[in-house]
């Protein structure tokens, strides 16, 4: 029978089964489900969400007249790819710089994705399968985080899934029109991520080797070299962030048990998001129902989440730093794509449960890590908000140490006003930090500091303003609220040590107590005669396991009173090595110059800490 003789039924299933499995021609119920739950997270908060300090970075670089600028002072110097840089350029000529339309786009390619990831298990595995992993995929921090941040993982990991798609269709179909949509989208994600183009690289070359036909590899090649033609403007950038080595400045060389810590994240250190995915697999393979094209793609998905993590694995032990959660994201589909295959032989009723289940406990699970208080509320903007509030009933001095850059950039941008706000960074730059604290009239200080914040500070504006009243956390920040004491009785008569001609003085040794909710360490001295001296206030940390860490201070004092100057630093314990295992911290002040020196011994105090810092990626212990 000719297709012209054929009835329209019998037509609508051949065209149904030749297209693109993009197209689902019947409503799926339990799809729109997870759409809908991957939405209304990655959306919650959104008319009040902030900017992240990387965001604004980013921001910062849009502000240029013309292309050329932007492309030499905006991507030149900045590591990562043009694409999203000229997106947020154009973006923000159009709409402005308001958070939630600059998130805008971003979040919706975080939802794209989820539903490409169905797409894609449905065609490697099954319904069933897809299910699972677009749930998955909906609720896991790892996606949701990336999805909300104007940067160019959002992008990327939707431009590699698009492509991987493209692929996979060409493999099956041996559709040559397809080919012209990997090379669109894989010149696109070399375009926007270095890491996306790895794993579309690893992607392919597996797919080339195991799945292609022979007589499909030619014309994948030449699809491939349509890419890089499409692609080749950028190269000399490209060649030009190369030289640059990497990203080492801030980042350390990754531990052997980076890998267990990363697989911890993408399933949110929870037992209750891993427990159904190990039991699918044992049934999985104890039925041992195997299918040998199942198994190979399950391999390739290996391969692809695995061989791309031990590249940039050996790239930042031996040449630079550049392994963070940001750059493996997009090794994680095919870690749920793997996850999600195991339900294939499950029945369609349980694979639903299950299903039902990722979702429930997935948002559950996101709201006990603080997601939608630590990725949406930043130190950025959010302490306005705070101080605003609380400065209708007492006076408050706000002192942040934030960048410079950003805080004028918020505050041009109209963002917040910022003009009340006092950066600490000026102050240290003109040693002027100590009188400018110590002259405050107010009865209470607002500070925000940050992991970089140096040690003196939190220690310098506690010992004029000691009541911690409020701590507020954020995600790479924390912001105290902090009163002067109830009486000015802050010199006290104590017994001092003459250090002339001594080159140390008396140790003093703390056994820090292990309580998250005071977690900040607190360490001064007190000392009278000559104000400028070579003087250091020495600390050392060792921990039950031998694990060492020491900082010195100069005795530059911070406050004086009756002619006792006090110096001292602060730490958060848990940025000492093997803090969770055990210790001692020794502390006292080293007379390298051996001046005349009254020294008394050193004082330990914890306070309150910010026990959500860096949740968003870590572990957080309630």
């Amino acid at each position: 029978m000719s297709k012209k003789n054929k009835s329209q039924s019998e037509f609508k299933q051949e065209w149904n089964k030749n297209n693109s499995t993009l197209i689902n021609r019947s409503p799926n119920t339990v799809l729109i489900v997870v759409l809908i739950a991957a939405s209304l997270i990655r959306f919650w908060m959104w008319p009040v969400m902030q900017y992240h300090h990387d965001e604004l970075s980013a921001l910062m670089r849009t502000r240029f007249l013309t292309f050329s600028d932007l492309i030499s002072h905006g991507v030149w110097i900045d590591g990562h790819p043009a694409f999203t840089q000229v997106f947020l350029w154009t973006w923000t000529a159009l709409i402005g710089y308001s958070p939630p339309l600059v998130k805008l786009p971003f979040i919706l390619s975080g939802v794209v994705s989820v539903y490409l990831i169905f797409i894609l298990a449905r065609t490697l595995f099954s319904a069933k399968s897809a299910y699972v992993s677009a749930a998955l995929m909906a609720v896991l921090q790892y996606s949701v985080v990336y999805s909300q941040w104007a940067r160019p993982y959002a992008f990327g990991l939707m431009f590699m899934l698009w492509a991987f798609y493209y692929l996979i269709e060409y493999s099956q179909n041996d559709r040559k029109v397809s080919l012209l949509g990997f090379a669109v989208f894989a010149a696109l994600s070399a375009y926007t991520h270095y890491f996306a183009l790895l794993q579309i690289i690893v992607l392919s070359a597996l797919w080339f080797v195991f799945k292609l036909k022979n007589k499909q590899k030619r014309w994948f090649l030449l699809s491939s070299i349509f890419a890089f033609i499409l692609w080749l403007p950028h190269l000399n950038i490209t060649l030009h962030h190369l030289s640059l080595g990497g990203i080492g400045d801030w980042l350390q060389e990754p531990k052997p048990n980076y890998w267990m810590n990363l697989l911890g994240y993408s399933f949110h250190y929870s037992w209750f998001l891993v427990i159904p995915i190990v039991i699918a697999f044992v049934i999985y393979f104890f039925r041992g129902r195997f299918n040998r094209s199942a198994l190979l793609m399950q391999g390739l998905l290996f391969g692809s989440w695995i061989i791309p993590y031990l590249i940039a694995y050996y790239y930042s032990i031996q040449v630079s730093a550049l392994m963070h959660f940001g750059t493996m994201l997009f090794t994680f589909p095919s870690l749920v794509l793997i996850s999600g295959s195991f339900f294939s032989q499950f029945d369609a009723a349980m694979s639903k449960i299950v299903t039902l289940f990722v979702l429930i406990f997935g948002i559950f699970s996101l709201t006990e890590r603080s997601h939608f208080h630590l990725n949406i509320k930043t130190e950025f903007q959010d302490p306005i908000h705070v101080l605003n509030e609380f400065s209708r009933e007492i006076k408050v001095s706000p002192l942040f140490d934030l960048r410079p850059d950003a805080v004028r950039f918020i505050d041009e941008k109209e963002l917040e006003s910022m003009q009340e706000v006092q950066l600490i960074e000026p102050l240290i730059e003109n040693n002027g930090l100590a009188q400018y604290v110590n002259n405050l009239s107010s009865n209470a200080v607002f500070l925000v500091t940050h992991a970089g914040t140096p040690k003196e500070v939190l220690a310098q504006v506690l010992n004029r303003f000691p009541r911690v009243d409020r701590v507020y956390p954020y995600q790479s920040a924390t912001a105290y609220l902090l009163f002067k004491p109830l009486n000015d009785d802050l010199a006290k008569e104590k017994q001092r040590v003459n250090l002339d001609g001594k080159e140390y003085g008396e140790p003093s040794v703390y056994t820090p107590i292990d309580s998250l909710n005071n977690s900040n360490i607190v360490i001064q001295s007190h000392w009278i005669g000559e104000r400028y001296n070579s003087g250091m206030l020495v600390v050392e940390w060792k921990s039950s396991t031998d694990e060492s860490l020491w900082k010195s201070s100069a005795l530059s004092p911070f406050t004086t009173v009756d002619s006792v100057y006090t110096s001292g630093m602060a730490f958060d314990l848990r940025d000492l090595p093997d803090f969770d295992k055990g210790g001692t911290i020794t502390a006292y002040v080293w007379n390298k110059g051996l001046d005349s020196i009254g020294f008394e011994a050193v004082e330990f105090e914890q306070v309150p800490s910010n026990k959500l810092r860096y949740g968003l990626f870590r572990r957080i212990k309630k």
